[in-house]
C-alpha cells in the first residue's frame, strides 16, 4: 500500500523527539510511516505484530502509538486493552483498510486513549496533524 505524497517535510521539525511506536503488519506502509516521521524528526519504532508491540512497550516508553487495527495473531484492539493494563494512559492512532473504522473503535470506552482512526490510504497531512497533537 502506497501514502500519497506528501508536497514537503519539515526535517528536524519537531525538536523534543517524541518516541512513536508503530505496529503494522504490512511492512511498505510500516517502512513508510517510520521514515517520515523520523524526516520529520520523530524518534521511531517499528514492529510488525501485536506481540512484538507489547515487548517493545514494556521495554521503553512511548509518546505514541500507532496501531493497525486488524493484524494477524492479535488485532490492535487487544493490543490497546493489554496495554492499557500497565499503561493506562496510552496513546493511540488506529490505522486500517476498513472505511468504518472510526465508527468500529468509537463502539469501545476506549476514548480517552484513541485520539483518532484514519482508514487507509489516508492523507498524510491530516496524519502528521494527529500525530503532532498527540505529542504535544
Amino acid at each position: 500500500m502506497k501514502l500519497q505524497e506528501k508536497k514537503s517535510i519539515k526535517k528536524g521539525s519537531n525538536l523534543n523527539k517524541n518516541n512513536i511506536l508503530i505496529v503494522d503488519d504490512d511492512t511498505e506502509l510500516n517502512e513508510g510511516l517510520t521514515e517520515l516521521l523520523k524526516n520529520e524528526g520523530y524518534a521511531v519504532c517499528s514492529v510488525n505484530n501485536g506481540l512484538e508491540a507489547l515487548k517493545e512497550a514494556g521495554c521503553q516508553t512511548f509518546d505514541l502509538i500507532i496501531l493497525d487495527y486488524k493484524m494477524e495473531g492479535m488485532s490492535g484492539l487487544e493490543v490497546l486493552i493489554k496495554l492499557k493494563k500497565t499503561i493506562p494512559k496510552v496513546k493511540v492512532i488506529f490505522i486500517s483498510g476498513n472505511p468504518f473504522i472510526e465508527k468500529i473503535v468509537g463502539k469501545y470506552d476506549l476514548s480517552e486513549n484513541i485520539l483518532c482512526a484514519l482508514s487507509k490510504p489516508f492523507n498524510i497531512e491530516i496524519f502528521l496533524d494527529a500525530v503532532k497533537k498527540a505529542c504535544r
